[in-house]
């Protein structure tokens, strides 16, 4: 029982170090925004919200889901996808 316990111990604390530091790509956002589509129907917002990131949290799954396909279905230069679990 001793020897179970302490081996969950030992996964629990790994489980809160760090990933390694190594070689890492930086990334930025794509310059031109406004020759496509979508970047010239969010002008007028961007425009009114200086420094704001844009960003909407959709709670549901459903409605999540339904905004990646339809952003996917419509992109023209690019797919910048992040996801949080």
């Amino acid at each position: 029982m001793r020897a179970a316990a302490l081996v969950l111990a030992c996964v629990a604390l790994a489980a809160c170090t760090r990933l390694p530091d190594g070689e890492r790509t930086r990334s930025s956002a794509l310059d031109g925004g406004s020759e496509t589509r979508l970047g010239r129907a969010l002008a007028p917002a961007i425009k009114a919200n200086p420094g704001k990131s844009g960003v909407y949290a959709l709670p549901d799954g459903r409605d999540a889901f339904a905004a990646r396909v339809l952003l996917a279905r419509f992109a023209e230069r690019s797919l910048d996808v992040q996801y949080y679990i």
